[in-house]
């Protein structure tokens, strides 16, 4: 039987106990905040964009019927809305033939990521048509981190909605790099990340401590990926931000894309035209092949 100390004993540890757990946890909170304050003041962190959603078809696409301002830090703020399908634009109004439409594909060049819509290139497109007297409608397919596989994918299937008289396909130096990550299953999205926590979505918006440990962790991941995935022959020496190195196999990937979609679309379009222009028109590594 317990003696008669240890009644006396256990209440006495068990306070201590809590405690020393309360006083743990509430140094744990000091010292978050104190990094937290820290982190605002000498290394501040950009606002993450919380427009994408995961996609089994695409990796990641656009939230439909989204809204974020979104800021840039230090610099300025956009409004990014999107419709129904999920692109930054207004609601498609039905197939018709009130005026010619243009469909424009490509990444956040396209997308405008930077600016509002109206300084992006569909709106002055328009600006440019309406000066001459036309009227044009156009519709921004424009997906950041997408490469030309995700974007023709997408226009295919989405083509009888879209009912184009011209695609515009804005070629970036980093698409078959990106094609390459979303064939191999690389750029495969959850927006949960790697563990869910609860008021995940809540730091991502207001913690400034929360967004580096996130960028950090991103980034090391991102390079073993890589690392992991690279293949000395084709990869190890292309420049991630131009076409200037890459192999010809990705040229001839993307020439049968582009053949093959064409040749889908005139198929119930005979008079479609496909517009190529590029992010670097004067780089003669993109605009030659």
């Amino acid at each position: 039987m317990p003696g008669p100390t240890d009644s006396k004993t256990r209440p006495s540890s068990l306070r201590r106990w809590v405690w020393n757990a309360a006083l743990l946890g509430a140094s744990c909170l000091v010292g978050l905040a104190v990094a937290e304050l820290a982190v605002r003041s000498v290394m501040p962190q950009q606002a993450l964009p919380e427009w994408y959603r995961d996609d089994p078809d695409y990796g990641r696409s656009l939230k439909p019927d989204f809204h974020q301002r979104f800021e840039f830090l230090g610099a300025r703020t956009i409004d990014v809305r999107t419709n129904a399908l999920g692109l930054r634009d207004e609601e498609l109004p039905p197939p018709g033939r009130a005026a010619p439409r243009i469909l424009l594909l490509g990444d956040s060049f396209v997308f405008g990521y930077g600016i509002d819509v109206a300084e992006r290139l569909d709106t002055r497109l328009r600006e440019r048509y309406a000066a001459d007297g036309r009227k044009v409608f156009t519709i921004n397919a424009g997906v950041p981190t997408w490469g030309t596989v995700q974007e023709l994918k997408f226009a295919r299937a989405h083509m009888d909605r879209f009912d184009p008289d011209s695609v515009v396909l804005v070629y970036c130096g980093t698409d078959q790099q990106n094609d390459r990550e979303f064939l191999s299953g690389r750029t495969n999205f959850r927006e949960d990340g790697v563990v869910s926590i609860p008021g995940k979505a809540w730091l991502r918006m207001h913690s400034h401590l929360y967004r580096l440990a996130l960028y950090t962790t991103s980034a090391w991941r991102q390079g073993m990926a890589n690392r992991a995935h690279t293949d000395a022959d084709n990869e190890a020496s292309i420049d991630r931000q131009t076409a200037s190195a890459l192999p010809s196999d990705d040229w001839a990937r993307t020439r049968a894309l582009i053949t093959e979609f064409v040749q889908h679309a005139r198929s119930a379009r005979p008079e479609l035209k496909l517009y190529l222009p590029a992010t670097a028109p004067t780089d003669d590594a993109i605009r030659d092949p």
